[in-house]
C-alpha cells in the first residue's frame, strides 16, 4: 500500500503540468505565435491555466505558458498545424523545426 505524505498538495504538485508525463522536469516559459483566427480557439479553450496572451494584432497573437513541456502539451501544440509557430524555448523550436523538415521529406514526393 502507498500512503500519500500528509503534507502532499496535489494542486501545487500538478500546477505546471499538462497530462501525466514528464513531471520530473522543471517548468519553462514557452511562447507561441498563432494566426489570429486560430487564436480565438485558444482564448475560448486555453491549453493550460498559465496561458497568457502577451501580444495581439490583426495577423496573429502571442501566448506565453509557464509549464513543463510534456509530450501531451506538445501534441496539443501540434494540433494547430501550420497556424502555430513555437518562439521559445529554442530547444522546443528546434524540435518543431526538425519535425517540419521530416514531414516535408515525406510529402515532397
Amino acid at each position: 500500500k502507498y500512503k500519500l505524505p500528509d503534507d502532499f498538495d496535489a494542486e501545487t504538485y500538478f500546477k505546471h503540468t499538462y497530462g501525466v508525463s514528464g513531471m520530473e522536469c522543471e517548468p519553462q516559459i514557452v511562447e507561441i505565435r498563432i494566426e489570429a483566427y486560430q487564436a480565438n480557439y485558444l482564448r475560448t479553450l486555453p491549453i493550460h491555466s498559465s496561458q497568457e496572451e502577451i501580444k495581439r494584432d490583426e495577423a496573429y497573437s502571442v501566448f506565453r505558458y509557464n509549464i513543463v513541456p510534456t509530450f501531451e502539451f506538445m501534441q496539443d501544440l501540434r494540433k494547430q498545424g501550420s497556424t502555430l509557430e513555437v518562439l521559445s524555448p529554442q530547444w522546443l523550436r528546434d524540435e518543431f523545426t526538425q519535425e517540419a523538415v521530416n514531414l516535408y521529406g515525406i510529402y515532397k514526393g
